[in-house]
């Protein structure tokens, strides 16, 4: 009886485990094909120790055609319908159309900001370009990892010690005893009045110009942005309703 209660409970047991790896999410999804095994294990399993380390998802996708959407709404919705936590960033890609696509949401928008995504988009790009997506995406990853450490390794700031308003308070106590100051001592200076005319200040005879010089003060530059090969995104709702920001980029 023993042994087949035994039997039984492995067997159960063995069954949890291997329902469990089926139902795994997949953090990298190459649609496309375009890594290699051992690439794609390798990276596969960097985006799930990062979304385990940080508990946030970091996911990684390439797609033919972003199934005839546009590559925003595909990253966000992929994202959003994948099964993955609120929080976390994508990088949807397209080798055939030539085009990328970095989302985040939830807490990953406060994380990586869209400033942030320009960054890493100018890291990875290039290799995108020359078709080294493997280190492409590899990079990528780092990216990430520094920003995160950055975020979660910023100064705090503390909050102020007195209300805007007690300070408003502050400031106009401040200046009534400066003004009643200023009238009590502008009070004993009875020596002192004033003349109208600039003439009873100056000694005759005492100013001479000697040189002359044309001083270049200042000058106005009008500064027009630089739109970038598909710059889309900016902060926006997706389909499902929930937040998201990022952009996107041409490598062709």
């Amino acid at each position: 009886m023993k042994k087949i209660i035994f039997s039984l409970t492995c067997f159960v047991t063995l069954l949890c485990v291997t329902f469990s790896a089926l139902a795994k999410t997949p953090y990298l999804v190459d649609d496309e094909g375009i890594l290699t095994a051992s690439e794609a294990q390798n990276i596969d399993s960097a985006l799930f120790e990062m979304s385990e380390k940080y508990g946030m998802d970091f996911v990684i996708v390439t797609s033919e055609d972003f199934d005839g959407k546009g590559s925003q709404d595909f990253a966000d919705d992929f994202f959003d319908y994948g099964g993955y936590r609120k929080d976390g960033i994508i990088l949807a890609m397209s080798h055939n159309l030539g085009d990328v696509f970095i989302s985040t949401t939830g807490h990953g928008m406060a994380v990586f900001s869209d400033s942030d995504v320009d960054d890493i988009f100018d890291v990875i790009l290039p290799y995108m370009a020359d078709g080294e997506y493997a280190k492409s995406f590899s990079l990528f990853l780092s990216e990430c990892e520094g920003l995160v450490y950055e975020y979660e390794n910023a100064p705090v700031t503390l909050e102020p010690f007195l209300s805007a308003k007690q300070i408003v308070i502050c400031v106009i106590i401040g200046i009534i005893i400066g003004f009643i100051g200023v009238s009590v001592m502008k009070s004993g200076m009875k020596t002192v009045r004033f003349k109208p005319n600039a003439k009873d200040y100056m000694v005759f005879g005492s100013l001479k110009l000697t040189e002359k010089y044309d001083t270049f003060l200042y000058r106005n530059v009008s500064r027009v942005r630089r739109e970038t090969s598909g710059s889309s995104g900016g902060n926006r709702i997706g389909s499902s309703g929930r937040s998201h920001g990022g952009s996107g980029r041409s490598f062709r």
